[in-house]
């Protein structure tokens, strides 16, 4: 659905502002990425670690606390909570698939090199992205 502002013929600058005032705000960006064919064997949990924070950098965060598992007999979870938002890395190398999900609320992130980045550091195949706006109803649900 997009949703356009209809402006008046002619702007003053309390039209343009109020009319920004009243425009759809995103909370936040979600990003989801999924790494196939990656190199084998995956990457260790420190390179994972390096991995979430050049994500965070590029999310317009930085880390402020990591939890991680590895799993039995393989397989690896790390999240991380930014001060951003968060991110999680979910391993699965038997299937040679990684998949991560970076949620921000800086308006600074850059998934593009976000991607550019994964690429090369997880050196997957494929890298599938999907994006996922937070929030965009907000305004519409105020005006209502």
């Amino acid at each position: 659905m997009n949703e356009r502002l209809a402006l008046p013929a002619a702007l003053t600058a309390a039209d343009v502002l109020a009319t920004a005032a009243n425009a759809p705000r995103l909370l936040g960006s979600h990003i989801f990425f999924d790494a196939y064919d990656c190199a084998s064997p995956l990457p260790s949990l420190e390179k994972f670690q390096a991995v979430a924070e050049q994500l965070a950098a590029l999310a317009g965060g930085e880390i402020l606390a990591v939890q991680h598992h590895c799993f039995t007999p393989h397989g690896l979870t790390l999240t991380a909570i930014l001060s951003a938002s968060h991110l999680a890395i979910h391993t699965w190398p038997e299937h040679r698939f990684i998949a991560i999900d970076v949620f921000t609320c800086s308006p600074d992130h850059d998934f593009e090199a976000m991607a550019d980045y994964l690429k090369s550091a997880l050196g997957c195949a494929r890298l599938v992205q999907r994006q996922a706006p937070r929030g965009h109803a907000l305004a519409s649900h105020r005006a209502g």
